[in-house]
């Protein structure tokens, strides 16, 4: 269903009968949208996602035994009803002067999308990740199109892609691994699974020079060069040599090239304040045997620029924590994977603590920083944690 202005409700009903009394309801209201079971007019929340409205707007709810799976813009969820309602009809519902347009309602689909073929995934290696990516599949001829494509790593689930691509950042140093990948559609309709066996990773922690990073890639068969291991190292790390004379910073080790604009101060009491940071790295491209990779993000500045304090990424293997991922204002990224009682620090010589207790950042100078803002889903730093509030050793914040 296309929506029209967004000034009021907006519903969609499946299983309902005649009054609505009894249904399931996909329900677009005051910058949410929410999936309920409505049962003798009683409302039930299932599953809720923020939303905010606009012109043009699509909904989307498919029922299928008792998988229910609704869409709106870029947002997904799927809740599994454990007692199901039976029979019933579709239907909307809209509030007074709003408007919807282009309202569809069609059959479920059975037809699974087109098989990926394994031997078309390709993927990149290095000690703290693996890419992979694969051709787009292909929803059936009556289907409705892709959801997305479902990643598992040695039978746990990672999570799900909107495109044909993966960044598996779980991964450590040593032997071979497996992935299996599906396309599912948006009946949810698995495509037959396609495994990929990955030979090994390497040896964690490496940097490769910049210099043999480009005879590796000018001598790709040599065995001389052992295996592949990371030519990236982004940002002006704290223990790293750099070489500049109008600003920039270009790292003696893997030759990636540091600009930084302080844009702004935040300033609290007694001189104490934060800076804002407008970054660029250079390390956006990487080439191997597997292709060439783009590994910069457009986090709404542009490629290979961020603009922030310092953020912190929690990095899951499927129901398992593995660690964060703390990134400062230059683009500098350390691994806080040291847990004493779920306050992690690095061994990567920054001296940041996070206490994940309280979501608070912790630095050496007695300040700390409340990480209470989360990117959305859909964002390209989907997960990633930034400060809401700031604080100085003598109580004073910004926020």
């Amino acid at each position: 269903m296309n929506q029209g202005p967004c000034n009021g409700a907006y519903s969609l009903f499946a299983r309902s009968n005649p009054d609505n009394s009894t249904s399931y309801a996909l329900t677009i209201s005051g910058g949410s949208i929410g999936l309920f079971k409505v049962v003798s007019h009683t409302w039930t929340v299932l599953s809720w996602l923020p939303y905010s409205c606009s012109d043009g707007t699509v909904m989307r709810l498919v029922v299928r035994g008792g998988a229910l799976t609704m869409w709106s813009g870029p947002n997904t969820a799927t809740y599994q009803d454990p007692t199901p309602l039976s029979g019933g009809q579709p239907g909307l519902g809209i509030s007074s002067n709003d408007s919807m347009g282009n309202i569809q309602v069609g059959p479920i689909d059975l037809t699974p999308p087109a098989a990926i073929s394994p031997a078309s995934v390709t993927y990149s290696v290095t000690p703290r990740e693996i890419a992979l990516r694969w051709p787009a599949s292909s929803d059936g001829p009556n289907g409705v199109g892709l959801s997305n494509y479902i990643i598992y790593r040695g039978g746990v689930y990672l999570g799900s892609s909107a495109t044909p691509n993966w960044l598996d950042q779980t991964i450590t140093a040593g032997g071979p691994t497996s992935y299996t990948i599906y396309a599912c559609d948006q009946h949810g309709n698995l495509s037959p699974p396609a495994v990929v066996n990955v030979a090994a990773t390497t040896t964690a922690g490496a940097i490769q020079p910049a210099a043999e990073a480009r005879l590796r890639l000018e001598h790709p068969n040599d065995a001389y060069f052992g295996p592949q291991i990371d030519q990236r190292r982004v940002g002006v790390q704290t223990n790293g040599t750099y070489w500049g004379g109008a600003g920039e910073e270009i790292d003696m080790l893997s030759g990636n090239l540091n600009f930084s604009v302080p844009l702004m101060k935040a300033m609290g009491r007694g001189n104490w304040g934060v800076t804002f940071a407008l970054s660029y790295n250079s390390q956006m491209w990487r080439q191997d045997s597997g292709g060439i990779w783009l590994l910069g993000e457009d986090v709404g500045v542009g490629l290979g620029w961020t603009l922030q304090a310092g953020s912190i990424l929690p990095v899951w293997y499927g129901s398992s924590f593995l660690y964060y991922l703390y990134t400062d204002a230059t683009g500098a990224q350390y691994v806080l994977d040291q847990n004493n009682s779920n306050v992690w620090s690095s061994i990567e010589g920054i001296h940041v603590y996070f206490d994940a207790n309280a979501v608070v950042l912790h630095f050496t100078d007695g300040s700390f920083w409340n990480m209470n803002v989360q990117s959305g889903s859909t964002e390209q730093d989907a997960g990633t944690l930034y400060p809401s509030q700031m604080e100085d050793s003598n109580g004073n914040q910004l926020s």
